[in-house]
């Protein structure tokens, strides 16, 4: 194998993915943006990327590109006696590169590259550890022998935590207060800016969008439901969904399933639209007011997504989550979760007052310019890497 040019003076780091840059949403979109914003402040970077697609078939660690960055991917096995050997294909490949990296910055649960930082300590590096959703992160997860023994295996520098949820899960997992550091995700604010945007009234429906993966904790049949309502009460709405899918969940297309056969018993499938999530900022240019009844995010990114293209926002509250993304009235409306009514009630409101769509909508793009855009949130992580460094 070869190893990622040096010629560097600046931080090298060898970022550890749990999915390859063609996985185009969720954790693994957020690191690669992430990823390449560092590259422009001076930091060397290569990856280590665990995939079960392609690019990464077989028995074998594979080199390849990408961005002009070095990437090795390996092979994601999916039971628990075959994980082992993807441990042993990743200590491999961060004993090669063991001169070319200053830092492991694992970003995500996997058991896999959780334990890999215990490996790289022992390599004499430093680590650290971006903690994202549906791994350690739930009280439940918190709970189980294997998820305790993982924070146990992670004797790194700094657990990274996007959100004052994530900070007390890892407190009680018994995280020293001292190595738990609390950095937002970030969003690129040139992609999604909207200088064109009109919040007047017009002709034609009020177009909301949602967006995520087509699973039920998401909540895309409270949103059907809250357009029916709104309808019922004489609003002119229409709302899209852009659907993606999440290649490790096996339920989606039961889930997408159901919820057509929801908006086909509601009558709604001349204001329910189901389009590719792919696109996002395309989807909010095209939209007037975003929607969200997610029940549980570890931090719900394009819900900054929508800020950064000047959208007021109706969502389900989640606390210690979207209660610091958002603040309540002047950026979004927050709801409780599982109510159609509540949310629909405040489209409504949204629907009727285009001057409050505006203030709103323009509060949202001014926070997240403030506290979310990309280049703050790798200013974040640029000093926490010089300081591991001194």
């Amino acid at each position: 194998m070869e190893v990622m040019n040096s010629s560097s003076t600046g931080v090298r780091v060898l970022m550890a993915v749990t999915a390859a840059p063609w996985v185009v949403s969720g954790a693994a979109k957020q690191a690669y943006q992430l990823a390449d914003v560092l590259r422009t402040k001076g930091v060397k970077l290569c990856y280590l990327a665990i995939s079960d697609e392609r690019g990464s078939r077989g028995f074998r660690i594979r080199k390849m590109c990408h961005n002009g960055c070095p990437m090795y991917t390996i092979p994601l096995f999916r039971r628990w006696w075959t994980e082992p050997y993807t441990l042993l294909l990743a200590a491999i490949l961060a004993w090669h590169l063991r001169g070319e990296f200053d830092i492991l910055h694992v970003h995500g649960g996997a058991s896999v590259l959780v334990t890999l930082t215990a490996f790289a300590r022992l390599l004499g590096k430093q680590t650290l550890l971006k903690n994202t959703f549906n791994e350690w992160d739930t009280a439940e997860a918190v709970r189980k022998t294997r998820n305790r023994w993982q924070f146990r295996a992670y004797s790194g520098n700094h657990l990274i935590c996007i959100s004052r949820k994530q900070v007390k899960y890892g407190l009680k997992a018994g995280i020293p207060k001292g190595k738990i550091t609390l950095i937002p995700n970030g969003v690129d604010i040139a992609l999604y800016a909207y200088p064109e945007r009109r919040y007047e009234n017009k002709e034609g429906p009020l177009r909301l969008i949602s967006v995520g993966y087509t699973i039920p904790l998401k909540g895309f049949d409270v949103l059907a439901k809250a357009v029916h309502i709104m309808l019922k009460r004489g609003s002119n709405v229409h709302l899209r969904i852009g659907t993606s899918l999440h290649s490790r969940r096996s339920d989606q297309e039961q889930c997408l399933s159901e919820l057509r056969q929801l908006v086909l018993s509601l009558g709604l499938t001349d204001s329910v639209e189901f389009v590719s999530g792919d696109d996002v900022p395309r989807l909010m240019r095209e939209s007037d007011v975003f929607v969200f009844a997610s029940q549980d995010e570890g931090f719900g990114t394009v819900q900054i997504e929508a800020m950064a293209s000047g959208l007021p926002s109706v969502a389900a509250r989640i606390q210690d989550v979207n209660t610091e993304i958002y603040r309540d009235g002047t950026d979004a409306f927050l709801v409780p979760q599982n109510d159609p009514e509540a949310l629909a009630g405040q489209v409504i409101r949204l629907a009727r007052d285009s001057s409050l769509r505006e203030k709103m909508g323009r509060a949202a793009l001014q926070r997240a310019r403030e506290e979310f855009s990309m280049d703050r949130v790798t200013g974040l992580y640029l000093e926490l890497y010089r300081s591991l460094k001194l």
